[in-house]
């Protein structure tokens, strides 16, 4: 959300102040944001198994120079103005896993939807529809699994 790098050093030890999901093994981890000028494209999350790993400089400097060079294998169209993202918490990662495992199958519907009702969607339409199903039915699922029970 600031458009900067946060890391968070021991996710066992620290109390969190940013929203983040264990995931198995990792200790450490950083978030670097995709940018281009003011422009966000997404963020790359980078982590360790290892606590403090991404203290020293010279990690950091790695970590920012690879997100750099993603950043270039991205067009312009594939960056946002800051304002235009709305960020929220997600449920965790092993329940959202169940939701990209048929990412293909979600994309095939939907063209032979699009198909069907004469249509026809070019393929890179129909995964623009489909990230944009799953991302409403991520952010409509409940964030624990004792949530509305």
């Amino acid at each position: 959300m600031t458009g900067r790098p946060a890391a968070i050093q021991n996710l066992k030890a620290e109390a969190l102040y940013y929203p983040a999901s264990l995931v198995e093994h990792e200790i450490s981890a950083v978030a670097v944001p995709l940018l281009d000028a003011t422009r966000v494209a997404g963020c790359l999350l980078f982590s360790s198994t290892q606590p403090e790993y991404f203290v020293s400089q010279f990690r950091l400097a790695l970590v920012q120079g690879y997100t750099y060079l993603m950043s270039l294998a991205l067009t312009s169209q594939d960056f946002y103005a800051a304002e235009l993202i709305q960020l929220r918490i997600m449920p965790p990662f092993a329940v959202q896993q169940q939701y990209f495992d048929d990412l293909r199958q979600r994309i095939g519907r939907v063209i032979q939807d699009s198909r069907h009702s004469g249509h026809p969607l070019p393929l890179q339409q129909a995964e623009q529809v489909a990230w944009q199903q799953l991302e409403e039915i991520l952010s409509q699922l409940p964030l624990s699994s004792d949530e509305g029970q």
